[in-house]
């Protein structure tokens, strides 16, 4: 809070009544009821201030005057709540910056204000002045924790649908920063076998460029913008970028990219006002009816001049949930990779005809991008993009599955290690109840079970696979290839019924009562030969993804030293013979978000 001024002893006494106690007090004396003198002794009033408030003299408040004006005030106040109801709550530093941002567009300078800024007092005691407007800390979290769940992207797309009703994909707009490096990153080549250093002569450096862009559910792509790491912005950095088809051709667009400088190179307030104001609003004035901006929550971005145009024009900007951008975001889904491989492409054949060049300097930054938008690889396809980026994250269609299934296994798994919790805290006799606890209302019918890359069990340990298969631990198999499946009924769902009671500790049950009591889904210990010997074996945890009678395909599970605390491995996977598997184990109790299982007691399994 401000800090509180004391009066100076001595001074004379303060008013202890409100204004507007004071106007009815006024208004009796103006209907005749009372005196001034006797409303003066009764209310114990200065009858020199009811004098001056019965005939007009008094129209400023007591005490020392606000630089602004209370409609100024006002207006101040309702762009900081209307920031607030976009999502992008201000700061007492974000507050002054937009003061300061509304005196330099009106041309006034205040002297008490250093640099027209005001400064924190100022802006706490605005906070006092206001009753609207509240002061609240937030709950630092780390990022491991405010993991988003189906929860938070339902309360999201409610929201969505709610402020979407009625707007038409032309007016729907997503905007997304990315940078555009200057380093082809890893690639693979070929090399002798068994060489130990594989290297590659290129130039390269570090250095990136900043690029906003934009684009709308209809497939429309708006022009580039492009921020420098600078001082200056010279002439000769800002000729040759991308400039009509295949952004937007139209009159609105017709100057093509729009270039900025920023002392770190990074996206601030300013390159952000000249990239909604000479970019975006040219665009968004030319369509009818109400429009929706789509971007994070970077409450700097916005000054009082952004605000107010967003107003004037019906645009409203809508903020993504934290963390969530890889689910949310139409550009981050579907447009920056392949746009970012394109780029890797043109990047490669410039450094190959520029040898002695190590960077990609201004000059022909603008140029390069400008390939990057006619690559073979990406032109074709943006409007296919940028569509699918809108559909994939559920705005355009709205459809809430489209966005839960950016979740994953993540969201099946969940839910079928809290039924099964729940029904392990019902009792014994809630076992029966599991049967279709893969089931989930919300997804669809799943069939068949992608096949897994088979290894020799011979190996020493478990090795790493480049074959991705579907997350283990949801116990439901995912659609796939159906060509080497062991359900011989394709048609037919698997279920993955809840993983039964472990075996006595080291005991193996009969290959056929295995076989009849395994479950796709149910956790295991397996033996791995060493070195193709009959007699020095591993044990390993995994999970079942598919089984016939004497064939098992499991995933490996990965331990640190306690032995309860386990990883899936999604790549490391193999198949081994029925014999081999040793135990069939209890579900773990506890799943987190970083696909890690825990058991209450230590395994007997290898590290």
């Amino acid at each position: 809070m401000p800090r509180s001024y004391k009066r100076s002893k001595g001074a004379r006494t303060y008013q202890n009544y409100s204004g507007d106690f004071v106007d009815q007090v006024v208004q009796k004396i103006k209907d005749k009821e009372l005196s001034l003198t006797k409303a003066a002794s009764q209310y114990g009033i200065g009858k020199g201030a009811l004098f001056n408030r019965v005939h007009g003299k008094t129209v400023l408040s007591p005490g020392r005057q606000t630089i602004l004006s209370p409609v100024e005030e006002a207006l101040i106040v309702k762009r900081t709540l209307q920031c607030s109801d976009y999502g992008f709550p201000l700061q007492p530093m974000d507050l002054r910056i937009i003061v300061k941002s509304y005196l330099d567009s009106e041309g006034r300078t205040v002297p008490m204000f250093s640099m027209n800024l005001p400064g924190p007092d100022w802006a706490l005691s605005f906070i006092k002045r206001h009753n609207e407007i509240r002061q609240r800390v937030s709950n630092d979290i780390k990022r491991s924790r405010a993991f988003v769940g189906e929860a938070e992207l339902r309360d999201y797309h409610q929201r969505l649908t709610i402020e979407l009703q009625g707007i038409p994909p032309s007016h729907i707009f997503n905007y997304d920063e990315t940078n555009l490096a200057d380093n082809t990153s890893a690639s693979k080549f070929l090399y002798r076998r068994g060489v130990k250093y594989p290297d590659r002569v290129i130039n390269l450096s570090k250095s990136c460029v900043t690029m906003m862009m934009c684009g709308s559910a209809d497939g429309t792509l708006l022009p580039p913008f492009i921020i420098y790491k600078s001082d200056n912005l010279y002439t000769s950095w800002i000729q040759g970028g991308p400039k009509g088809d295949p952004c937007c051709h139209f009159r609105c667009c017709k100057n093509g990219t729009q270039f900025h400088n920023t002392a770190s190179g990074w996206m601030d307030t300013n390159a952000f006002q000249k990239w909604f104001s000479e970019l975006l609003l040219p665009h968004l004035q030319n369509l009818d009816g109400p429009k929706a901006v789509i971007g994070d929550n970077l409450s700097a971005h916005f000054l009082e001049t952004v605000l107010k145009l967003a107003e004037d024009n019906d645009i409203k900007f809508l903020c993504l949930p934290p963390n969530s951008t890889d689910k949310t975001q139409p550009l981050d889904v579907a447009f920056f990779g392949p746009m970012k491989k394109a780029w890797k492409h043109v990047l490669e054949e410039f450094k190959v005809e520029n040898a002695s060049v190590s960077i990609v300097n201004k000059q022909v930054f603008p140029r390069q991008v400008n390939k990057l938008f006619k690559d073979p690889s990406f032109y074709p396809n943006i409007e296919k993009n940028l569509k699918s980026g809108f559909r994939a994250t559920g705005i355009f269609p709205l459809d809430l599955n489209n966005l839960l299934r950016r979740l994953g296994n993540t969201r099946r798994v969940q839910k079928n290690v809290k039924r099964k919790l729940d029904l392990l805290a019902k009792g014994d006799n809630a076992e029966s109840e599991s049967s279709d606890m893969d089931t989930d209302p919300d997804s669809e019918e799943i069939y068949a079970v992608r096949p897994t890359r088979s290894r020799s069990t011979s190996a020493g340990t478990p090795s790493k696979v480049q074959k991705e298969i579907p997350s283990p631990s949801s116990g439901t198999p995912t659609v796939g290839d159906t060509s080497n499946n062991v359900n011989p009924n394709p048609t037919k769902k698997l279920k993955a019924t809840a993983p039964i009671s472990a075996t006595d500790e080291g005991s193996c049950t009969s290959t056929t009562t295995k076989s009849s009591a395994l479950k796709v889904g149910s956790f295991v210990i397996t033996k791995v030969y060493v070195n193709n010997s009959s007699d020095k074996h591993r044990k390993y945890l995994a999970t079942v993804d598919q089984f016939d009678e004497t064939e098992v395909s499991v995933t490996f599970l990965h331990s640190s030293e306690s032995k309860t605390v386990f990883t899936v491995a999604k790549d490391d996977t193999a198949s081994v013979e029925m014999k081999d598997i040793c135990e069939i184990i209890d579900v773990p109790y506890k799943f987190n978000s970083r696909e890690q299982y825990v058991f209450n007691a230590a395994l007997d399994v290898s590290l």
